[in-house]
């Protein structure tokens, strides 16, 4: 069993946990691996998928993406008060490719009664040395399939934009999960998906790239995915 954080959670492993039962429910013949429902377009072998390793719930230690290295070192606490309100912070700082990044995250969270729920919604930032810009927040949203913590936002470098949106359905569902099992990420032209980061495994998230993307959009996703990736939040509720 992979170790966890003392009172930390990482939010995408309950997606996943979820997704399972999901998939058991539904009578599958065998256990296979939860799947993020991505666009049916990107079929082999019009896309790359590649691994993010090194990760496996540790707290430092180092990444590798298609034979690239890096280092990394990610933290989160949480701190009660008057057991009614919940401040959480996260943070991590890493390395890839030669360029340094730093992401910082909160969340704060009532607990009980009137105050349940979200007051302040979780928000990752991240900064490179080299000027790239990533947000992130999230929204809790309910309807009658349940509530789901949908989290959207924004990377920016060099004049390129591109948009993040959470995945809460998984193949073989009809029922969306909680947590994001995955992230697309679009380009703002409105020339389509450049990419996707699939966490319903956090110990190797999987980056997909379509073969259309151009090579400064395929570097673009795998630093969005390591900035995902590492984010770990702490157990609130």
């Amino acid at each position: 069993m992979r170790p966890t954080p003392p009172a930390l959670r990482s939010a995408p492993l309950f997606g996943l946990a979820l997704g399972a039962t999901l998939l058991l429910s539904a009578g599958c013949a065998s256990v296979r691996p939860a799947e993020p429902a991505l666009p049916k377009t990107w079929a082999s072998p019009a896309v790359e998928v590649v691994t993010l390793d090194g990760l496996s719930g540790r707290r430092s230690g180092e990444l590798q993406v298609a034979g690239q290295q890096g280092r990394f070192e990610r933290s989160a606490s949480g701190l009660t008060l008057f057991e009614a309100v919940g401040i959480g912070r996260s943070s991590a700082d890493f390395s890839f490719d030669g360029v340094a990044g730093r992401c910082r995250g909160s969340v704060v969270e009532g607990e009980r009664g009137l105050l349940a729920g979200a007051l302040k919604p979780l928000a990752w930032t991240c900064t490179w040395d080299d000027g790239a810009r990533l947000t992130l927040n999230a929204a809790r949203l309910g309807s009658a399939l349940g509530t789901r913590d949908e989290r959207s936002g924004r990377y920016e470098h060099q004049g390129r934009s591109l948009a993040l949106a959470s995945v809460h359905e998984l193949e073989g569902s009809r029922l969306p999960v909680a947590e994001p099992v995955a992230y697309l990420v679009r380009a703002t032209n409105g020339s389509g998906a450049v990419g996707a980061v699939s966490l319903t495994d956090t110990t190797k998230p999987r980056i997909t790239r379509p073969a259309s993307a151009t090579e400064p959009q395929r570097a673009d996703v795998t630093r969005i995915a390591i900035a995902l990736s590492l984010l770990w939040t702490p157990d609130m509720l």
